[in-house]
């Protein structure tokens, strides 16, 4: 049987086209997102919302979120804004 995974310390990080924000609360992360990149981004872009292991990192060259082995990141929330095919 596989072993539960312990969440509670985990934190809500938001990704949006080449910026990210972080925190405690879900809301908090989307407005640290929005301050680093720009309402003009996530309106264009939209974000996305997991929920992750503190000791994270974001890989600096595509983005990739690593965190600790045995704790992978939790997707909560889609927003991604899908381009119309003309």
């Amino acid at each position: 049987m596989a072993k539960a995974i312990d969440t509670s310390n985990y934190i809500f990080l938001c990704m949006t086209a080449n910026f990210w924000g972080y925190s405690k609360s879900q809301e908090q992360a989307i407005r640290n997102c929005r301050e680093a990149g720009g309402s003009s981004r996530i309106k264009k872009y939209g974000y996305v919302v997991y929920r992750v292991h503190p000791d994270f990192e974001i890989e600096g060259v595509n983005g990739t979120v690593m965190t600790p082995i045995g704790h992978p990141a939790i997707k909560v929330v889609d927003r991604i804004v899908k381009k119309q095919s003309a």
